[in-house]
């Protein structure tokens, strides 16, 4: 079962996995009252289909086929822009890398509250069937199409195999927080986040969690900005 990015959200703070503020939407007028209560300067307008890419791809009109705008997901600053990227997202459809050229319809959003954000990382926890292990990835080059770090890069993205019946253990977590270049304060930030993020993996016994990107704010807090 995939879920989106506003459940997702939903799972990780009930987790103890840090996130900010969102309100769900299904229509324009949904998405402007959000933009009002979360009172925030900038907020993320953000289109919810089942295939990533969002913030890359193209909405075009479902029948006439018409580009209407680059990007599924848009940062506002007023909530004139807010009403406009609402408009164009909703009931278009959302053509990403991971759609194929048919895309998705985009019937649901979720308006976020925006952060000052220091650096953006990568963060994954999967199931390696092969390895009979539970696969955590992380990389420094956050917001990018993981597959081309993997391929251009691959020295940049860290991979620490986890035996299920032990579990996460301290030292691999502070690891993983060292390769990625975290200062103290970040570090913790983050193993504290690693743990509570693969406790909730192995108890909703998920096939794979995907953080991208999960970032560091300038107050040296680590806040999954995507689920």
């Amino acid at each position: 079962m995939n879920i989106h990015e506003y459940q997702g959200k939903q799972l990780f703070k009930e987790a103890g996995v840090k996130v900010l503020e969102g309100i769900h939407c299904t229509t324009v007028e949904q998405a402007n009252e959000a933009y009002k209560t979360l009172n925030s300067k900038v907020v993320a307008v953000k289109s919810q289909i089942h295939a990533g890419g969002r913030g890359k791809g193209t909405m075009y009109h479902p029948e006439s086929g018409e580009m209407v705008m680059e990007g599924g997901v848009k940062i506002a600053f007023s909530a004139d822009e807010v009403n406009t990227y609402a408009t164009n997202i909703l009931g278009n459809n959302l053509v990403t890398i991971q759609t194929g050229a048919e895309g998705k319809i985009v019937n649901n959003l979720y308006v976020e509250a925006g952060c000052a954000i220091a650096h953006e990382y990568y963060l994954a926890i999967l199931v390696d069937r092969e390895e009979k292990s539970i696969l955590i990835m992380a990389s420094t080059e956050g917001g990018m199409d993981i597959e081309e770090v993997a391929e251009n890069t691959p020295e940049l993205l860290h991979k620490v195999w986890i035996d299920p019946s032990a579990g996460l253990l301290g030292f691999q977590a502070r690891n993983l927080a060292t390769k990625l270049g975290l200062g103290k304060m970040a570090g913790r930030s983050f193993q504290k986040m690693l743990f509570s993020l693969y406790q909730m993996f192995t108890a909703r016994d998920c096939a794979m969690v995907e953080i991208n990107p999960l970032v560091r704010s300038e107050d040296d807090e680590i806040i999954a900005l995507d689920a």
